[in-house]
């Protein structure tokens, strides 16, 4: 009997200390919109119109408040390194290139793609609970060579515990390598 009890409040402190270390991530990584390009957002067009839960808006919510700073400037003091990625190679070299990361990626699916406009916009699905996030890449044109813009959302959620953040720079990381 003891033996019992003394499973079940491991148990109990296992639970509580995983809710608290939830709740505390979520205090830490306090928004679920992420990009590269605040003037210019790439845009959720085709992610928008599919018929999954979705309780965040598509559309960019850089301007809104949270926690007495607009989710631009918890992601400037949060995620400074989260800037656009600039390649000397051509844009149709990054764009093919950008595909192919994004198809070799865990959990991602690509949802739309258009060469012309530069765009690609996939899902991403976690392996554990199967939340869904947007991503999308937009490849332009630059002095250099190429512009590479990200932006990843949570359709669920006011936190996305650091996970944007993660994509956008794994993804940047493998397009490097790849071009």
């Amino acid at each position: 009997m003891q033996m019992l009890k003394t499973l079940m409040i491991v148990a109990g402190v296992g639970v509580v200390g995983a809710v608290a270390y939830g709740a505390y991530m979520a205090s830490q990584h306090p928004i679920h919109d992420l990009t590269t390009d605040f003037e210019d957002p790439p845009q959720i067009i085709a992610g928008a119109a599919e018929t999954v839960k979705r309780k965040n808006p598509a559309r960019y919510t850089g301007g809104e408040t949270v926690g007495g700073q607009t989710v631009r400037a918890h992601q400037e003091s949060l995620y400074p390194e989260i800037t656009p990625l600039i390649l000397t190679a051509t844009r149709e070299a990054v764009f093919a290139a950008a595909l192919d990361v994004v198809g070799a990626m865990d959990g991602f699916e690509v949802i739309a793609s258009d060469a012309d406009a530069g765009t690609i916009e996939a899902t991403h699905t976690s392996s554990v609970f199967r939340f869904v996030d947007d991503f999308v890449v937009r490849v332009r044109e630059d002095a250099a060579g190429s512009r590479v813009d990200l932006r990843s959302k949570s359709r669920l959620g006011r936190s996305d515990l650091g996970a944007n953040a993660a994509r956008i720079r794994d993804f940047q990381a493998r397009l490097q390598a790849a071009v």
